[in-house]
Parts: C-alpha cells; structure tokens; sequence
C-alpha cells in the first residue's frame, strides 16, 4: 500500500476497490454485512482449521478410555475430524451430520450422559480458545 501512496495514489483508493471487490473497514462491518455470529478467531480457525494433533491433545484423557465401543470410538474420530477441518464446532452440531449417522441421537444415543458431558466440555475450551484475544466480545 505504501508504493500506491509513494506514486501518489489515493489510501482510500485500494488495489481491492479499483477490482471492484468490497473490502471490510472492521471485523464488524463483516458480521453486519454477512450475518455471521463468528468472532474473528473462529473465521480464522474455519479457514484454516486446528492441527489433529492439538485436538486430540485436547480429547487425550477422554480417548483413553479403553472400554469405548467400536461406534464410540468412530464418533470420537469423526468429531476430531470436524475440529481438525474447522477449528471450532456448534455444540449443536453434535445432533447433525454426520454424527447422527451412527445413532439418529447424535451422542446421546452410544454415550453415558456423562461422557456426552465431557465431549460437550472439551468442545467448549476448544471454541475458547479459537477466539482471538483481541476480538473477544464482551
């Protein structure tokens, strides 16, 4: 940007808006614009998701239950899937696809509640920590 100013171009007048593609002056301009409920951390984590080794650094006393049943252990795997490729996930999700194509009851259907507890737990600090310091809203 500091080129286009050197060769006296307008600051207002960016490389985005002359290509006719509107850019955002705030986070919130975005939100307002898209209807997005997302804090910056999580959009930043939607784009580029969460190493699969930090969420089941997150879920590690949780798997270690040696008494999981084949379909527990395929849900755990698919709900690590969604974070590794997201980086954050509704609690409500859980009740959609693909989590209720192993038991049209999402979790609660193949878990103690309990254990759906738990899961519930380690998603929330998860999406905690996807939000960005400087964007937590209030």
């Amino acid at each position: 940007m500091m080129n286009l100013i050197d060769q006296g171009h307008d600051p207002g007048d960016s490389p985005c808006k002359q290509s006719g593609v509107d850019i955002f002056e705030t986070w919130e301009d975005y939100r307002q614009v898209t209807g997005s409920s997302q804090t910056f951390g999580q959009f930043i984590h939607s784009i580029v998701g969460m190493e699969r080794e930090a969420v089941k650094a997150a879920f590690s006393l949780f798997i270690a239950n040696p008494a999981f049943s084949a379909d527990q252990i395929s849900f755990i795997n698919q709900v690590l899937d969604y974070l590794s490729r997201n980086g954050y996930m509704e609690k409500e999700a859980l009740m959609d696809q693909p989590f209720s194509e192993i038991h049209y009851k999402g979790p609660y259907g193949i878990f103690s509640s309990g254990d759906v507890d738990n899961i519930i737990h380690i998603i929330d600090g998860i999406n905690k920590n996807a939000q960005c310091p400087m964007a937590r809203e209030a």
